[in-house]
């Protein structure tokens, strides 16, 4: 083929093809840097290392000032009883302590050793101490100021101290102080102070230690910014605590001062960056301000901060921070406009509830962001220049490379051109693999071609995967077949090839070998022993028939195999005990369901361990699987009696028997189980062996349901009902009892659902008194909000089984008042009776909680003792003791029924007795009945227990149990229970009004 117009050399296909390549990664590399985040995360960095360089400072700065410099215990105790000590001697008062005044100077003259002692402890460049004398303790009005004694030295180098104190300086003190104690006087020295309105270190702590009596006076200390003495140029801040007479009337303050050069050589602003780009800010601000964030200056250190915000003191950055505790200065740099960042870190300097703890300084790192982000703008336009230098140079390699790789090509194209045609073809090696195998390709074009045998040998190893490949064709004289065929079989090399009909009488054999469980479509998996271990191999043989030609694939697919059963076990067992989990145990069932006839007699043992949660608790997670690989081991020992055995939870068991011909040997096998189960045990870590205990259930097919699923379900029944009635035991299922208390077992959701949303309502029923007719209060009854556990009945029997009476109880008491309490149209001073379980009792923590909800209502509470549960003493004792302290009442319900007896009404002592409705119902025709509420009449008669009849449905009953002597009505003819109770109806209260007046003169006084 000519050349065209449009055809381009390799060289420069190849040229363009790198250079494009390499400037692609440039520009993507370029891109990743500047889009990727990395600039961001060098920005972030250079921020931490800001901000944490500033956090550090700060930490050190506070620790100064609050563990170092402000601590006065020692100098306030010594003073204050120095100062008691010489007014008593004097026979002086504090209001005597006047400048200028012979006394007052000598105190001050003892009080000298104190303030130099706390200057050397504290390292502070100062110390000061001022007496109020006669002054008034108020802040004085404008210009007005007062004059008062006091001692004020100040140390310019507080690392460097002379055993003389001959590095002092007395800034205030009396002149014979000075020369007694050899100090040198300042220029602007003063024998006395000058206090005026503007003074916040003497007026801010003396004020606030009259606002807040019998405060400590460390919590009264005070920092004062930046200020000056009267007539004095150093800057200095002040840290000041009053002193307070034994009364706690303050008398003076006592401080230490740091001058503002000696807090700049605190602050190495050098620090924070190398350059001299940065500074330190002390700043403080107050409640007070409009703008938190908002900053008046105090000590800055570093030329930057007067560039980077100009002359001003007031520093102001964003409320909302920029990174962290980083935050950008509303202001940009003064000096080259770019914008000005700040680490600000807040210093803790006064306890929480402390007059001043609204006074925040802050420590604040500040630089732009030309000297912040400087390294990450270097590392981009380094970036950028290396992809441009990268750019050209890989343009020149591809130019370079291009040429070099097409020299081989073109090689061989002259060779090729240059070759006989007749004669053998023999191409120079080029020493490169690809255009080799070009080479290598041409050469066999132009050879006969190779044995079909040995050309397929040659893929087949070419694809590097164990298989081997054959062809059986009447048109051969042999069966060809790879080299590798017969390895796979594990069998050796046949000395000759195999004819056709030899080769299919092998494959023949292999069919002894089928593995039907590991069938693969259309394919045949064969299982066939390894040769030199006990393990298998598995082959996959795949055919394909054309007309009369046979093709066939034979693949070792061991680790495919393997793999596939190792997924399948970890899906149907269980690990810990390699027995079926519960979706195996299912699946085995719904096929046993299919074949109804091979089950004849069965048993659904469910079993449930014991004490599992103890020895989790006890000795750890490793005995609780000991533990329950012990049973397993029982369980699977069992399974040779047509027993399928399952773990479905954590400590819960299957184990179906099936096969046999009649009950009574599968009664046999279970009782065999149970002994081999309560024999076996496990050691624990002290050397004890612990028994396996076991609670178990069993349903029989068909017996109790020809149903596998069924069956579960009444098996797990039966193994609840023997858990809640003596662990260890076993219960056959039985159906009255599923009937019966199956929503125990099925209803536990509910119940849990009722307690955890407090789903309960309670409706009130009016109590009457006889005499009168009034209502005397109202007893809440619990009405569950459930259509599954609509009665409160069923819901204490499920609580009771669940173990949960407790959480039922504490619905009662806490429901139930909230009910009353918002009960509309109640009388005054009416009574709330609420049913009580005797056997239970409210924690500490809860009665404490019911006490403060309801305190107002506590005298008004009956609590009813429900008679049918067996009384708890320590419960019952409680109970008592808490109505005797807040005047509750006390009433036996339902008394006539369950443990109710007269050692109960003595040892208890209620104040009701409240007769159950089963002596009330048809009282007025049964003279036993009469004749036992009689008696139970007079009983509480004698014990000043006031009787009420529960359950008055009919006038006949009531003109009967009036007659009879009852204080107290209640039932259905006076008023149905209401959410919201309505008014006794004027038939039943005429009635009750005859019944009353026509009691007979020999009936019992009404107590």
């Amino acid at each position: 083929m000519g050349k065209t117009s449009r055809s381009r050399s390799i060289v420069q296909k190849l040229s363009l093809f790198l250079a494009a390549t390499l400037a692609a990664q440039c520009l993507l590399f370029t891109g990743f840097l500047l889009l990727g985040g990395t600039v961001e995360r060098l920005d972030q960095n250079a921020m931490d290392i800001l901000s944490e360089q500033t956090l550090n400072r700060k930490n050190y700065l506070e620790s100064d000032m609050v563990q170092r410099w402000s601590v006065m215990e020692q100098t306030q105790a010594g003073i204050a009883a120095a100062v008691q000590s010489y007014l008593a001697d004097n026979d002086m008062t504090y209001d005597q302590l006047a400048p200028n005044e012979p006394r007052t100077n000598a105190l001050l003259a003892q009080l000298s050793d104190e303030l130099i002692g706390m200057i050397r402890r504290n390292s502070t460049t100062g110390a000061f101490l001022i007496l109020n004398g006669s002054a008034p303790l108020s802040r004085p009005k404008g210009d007005q100021e007062y004059s008062m004694a006091g001692l004020h030295l100040r140390d310019m180098d507080p690392k460097s101290t002379l055993s003389t104190n001959s590095d002092l300086l007395a800034e205030r003190s009396s002149s014979e102080l000075v020369r007694s104690l050899g100090l040198t006087t300042d220029i602007n020295w003063s024998p006395t102070f000058t206090v005026g309105a503007k003074d916040d270190a003497y007026y801010r702590p003396l004020l606030a230690a009259l606002d807040h009596p019998g405060a400590d006076p460390a919590d009264l200390g005070y920092w004062t910014p930046a200020h000056t003495l009267d007539n004095d140029q150093t800057q200095i801040i002040t840290y000041s605590q009053p002193l307070l007479a034994p009364d706690g009337t303050p008398y003076g303050i006592l401080g230490v001062e740091l001058t503002v050069d000696y807090l700049r050589r605190q602050l190495p602003y050098t620090e924070l960056n190398t350059d001299k780009d940065a500074s330190y800010l002390l700043v403080v601000t107050t409640d007070s301000m409009t703008n938190a964030t908002s900053f008046q200056s105090i000590v800055t250190s570093g030329p930057a901060a007067k560039w980077l915000f100009g002359e001003g003191s007031l520093f102001q950055f964003q409320g909302e921070p920029y990174y962290h505790s980083i935050h950008q200065a509303l202001e940009r740099s003064s000096r080259v406009g770019t914008p000005v960042y700040g680490s600000i870190h807040y210093l803790t300097l006064y306890n929480s509830n402390t007059p001043f703890q609204g006074q925040r300084w802050a420590l604040i790192g500040v630089t732009d962001s030309a000297s912040l982000f400087s390294f990450s703008h270097s590392v981009v336009r380094s970036v950028l220049l290396l992809c441009l230098i990268l750019l050209a140079v890989s343009i020149c390699l591809a130019l370079l490379a291009g040429s070099i790789f097409s020299a081989p090509i073109r090689a061989l194209a002259q060779d090729v051109r240059a070759l006989d045609p007749n004669g053998p073809v023999e191409l120079k090696p080029t020493h490169v693999r690809e255009i080799d195998d070009l080479a290598h390709s041409i050469e066999l074009l132009s050879r006969d071609v190779a044995a079909y045998s040995s050309r397929l040998s040659q893929i087949v190893e070419l694809t590097q995967i164990p298989l081997a490949a054959f062809q059986i064709s009447p048109d051969l004289p042999s069966a060809y077949y790879t080299s590798d065929f017969f390895p796979l079989l594990g069998r050796p090399e046949p000395e000759r090839p195999l004819t056709c009909a030899e080769f299919l009488q092998v494959l023949e054999d292999l069919d002894r070998y089928r593995d039907e469980e590991s069938e693969y479509g259309d394919a045949s998996i064969y299982k066939l022993p390894a040769a030199q271990s006990s393990a298998y191999r598995w082959l996959r043989l795949q055919t394909v028939r054309s007309d009369r030609t046979l093709l066939g694939v034979l693949v070792d697919v061991t680790e495919e195999v393997v793999e596939k059963r190792r997924i399948e076990y970890e899906r149907d067992y269980d690990l810990l005990t390699s027995l079926l989990n519960r979706r195996a145990f299912q699946v085995r069932l719904d096929r046993m369901s299919a074949r109804p006839d091979a089950i004849c007699h069965g048993a659904m043992l469910m079993m449930d361990l014991d004490n599992l949660k103890y020895l989790n608790d006890t000795y750890g997670h490793d005995c609780g699987d000991e533990y329950i690989r012990c049973a397993a081991d029982v369980l699977r020992r069992f399974t040779v009696y047509s027993g399928l055995a399952a773990r479905i939870s954590g400590d819960e068991f299957y184990l179906f028997f099936s096969g046999y011909d009649q009950r009574e040997g599968l009664q046999q096998v279970i009782a065999q189980l149970r002994s081999e189960m309560a024999a076996a045990a496990i050691r624990l870590p002290d050397g004890q062996n612990y028994r396996l205990r076991a609670s178990a259930g069993v349903a029989w097919y068909p017996e109790d349901s020809s149903s596998l699923q069924e069956l579960v379900r009444f098996a797990d029944f039966a193994m609840y009902e023997a858990k809640n009635a003596s662990k260890g035991g076993l219960r056959d299922f039985d159906i009255q009892s599923y009937q019966r208390d199956s929503f125990l077992l099925y209803s536990r959701g509910e119940l849990n659902r009722i307690l955890d949303e407090e789903a309960v309502d309670f409706a009130f029923q009016p109590i009457l008194c006889c005499a009168t007719g009034a209502v005397l209060g109202y007893e809440g009854l619990m009405r569950p909000r459930s259509s599954t556990l609509p009665s409160p009945l069923d819901l204490l029997r499920i609580a009771r089984a669940q173990s949960k009476l407790h959480q039922i109880e504490r619905l009662t008491w806490f429901k139930g008042m909230e009910a009353f309490h918002a009960l509309p149209g109640k009388p005054d001073g009416c009574l709330c009776f609420l049913n009580s379980l005797a056997s239970q009792a409210l924690t500490m923590q809860e009665l404490s909680q019911f006490d403060a909800r309801y305190a107002p209502y506590l005298g008004r509470i009956v609590m009813e003792l429900t008679e049918s549960d067996e009384l708890n003493d320590d419960a019952t004792r409680l109970k008592q003791q808490r109505c005797q302290r807040f005047g509750m009442h006390i009433a036996m319900d339902d008394f006539g029924t369950g443990y109710s007896n007269d050692s109960v009404l003595l040892n208890i002592s209620p104040d009701f007795v409240k007769v159950d409705m089963g002596i009330i119902r048809g009282i007025d025709q049964d003279k036993n009945r009469q004749t036992l509420f009689r008696n139970l009449v007079s009983l509480c008669r004698e014990m000043r227990v006031q009787v009420i009849a529960e359950g008055v449905e009919t006038a006949e009953e009531l003109r009967t149990v009036v007659a009879l002597g009852a204080d107290y009505l209640q039932g259905y003819y006076l008023s149905r229970p209401a959410f919201q109770p309505t008014l006794v109806s004027e038939k039943a209260l005429q009635e009750l009004r005859a019944a009353w007046n026509s009691r007979e003169e020999t009936t019992l006084p009404p107590s």
